[in-house]
């Protein structure tokens, strides 16, 4: 009895041949091309919507809002991949993820960026024309920032885009305090703070250059 050698030993091996590419795919990956098809697709497609109706567990992303100080860097897109990371994983699992954007333009950072790009002080223009001022400001970054996460390809559902300083977020922080204060958890004292004698504010230790 001989030892027929199979089919896959009578083939013969070019070494220097270069391997074929697969139908239907390019021979090299072109991102500009690629990703913005892949981004209207999923946009299309609702492929990161949170589904209200299903049965499905939900896991609820909490994502803290960035602050609109007028612009991102690496360190943004590396914190938050992470989130994003998380949120894909969990819908292998099979979750229904809720995974909101928001946008923290409620505070000193925003107010300190109208003042740079717009020349004025705070103290030199009535409240509602800086207020209005913020909200124009605040509105074009926080456009450049959606369109960066869209570019990075985080898996947000940007139905549920919020701004802290919307009228739903500043009632929630409201009710939330007064939740505290009937509990008892809010109390007043003296203490040390650190104190900005340009702002005229307290100011938190993230707002500092060491």
């Amino acid at each position: 009895m001989t030892n027929k050698p199979s089919h896959r030993a009578q083939q013969h091996i070019d070494p220097s041949a270069k391997p074929r590419a697969r139908k239907g795919l390019p021979k090299r990956y072109d991102p500009r091309a690629a990703e913005p098809r892949l981004q209207a697709y999923w946009q299309a497609f609702n492929t990161y919507d949170f589904a209200a109706q299903s049965d499905a567990p939900i896991y609820s992303i909490d994502t803290p809002p960035a602050t609109v100080s007028g612009h991102l860097h690496l360190g943004h897109c590396y914190s938050y991949s992470h989130t994003d990371f998380i949120a894909r994983f969990r819908r292998m699992l099979g979750h229904n993820v809720f995974y909101p954007m928001g946008f923290d333009d409620n505070g000193l950072p925003t107010g300190r960026l109208v003042e740079k790009l717009e020349g004025v002080r705070a103290t030199d223009v009535s409240r509602d024309a800086f207020v209005e001022l913020c909200l124009q400001t605040s509105e074009k970054a926080e456009a450049d920032y959606e369109a960066l996460w869209r570019r990075l390809g985080l898996s947000i559902d940007w139905r549920f885009t919020y701004r802290t300083i919307d009228a739903l977020s500043r009632r929630t922080a409201q009710t939330s305090f007064l939740d505290l204060y009937h509990k008892g958890l809010v109390y007043r004292k003296k203490a040390p703070t650190i104190w900005c004698p340009e702002c005229g504010t307290a100011i938190a230790q993230a707002e500092l250059d060491d």
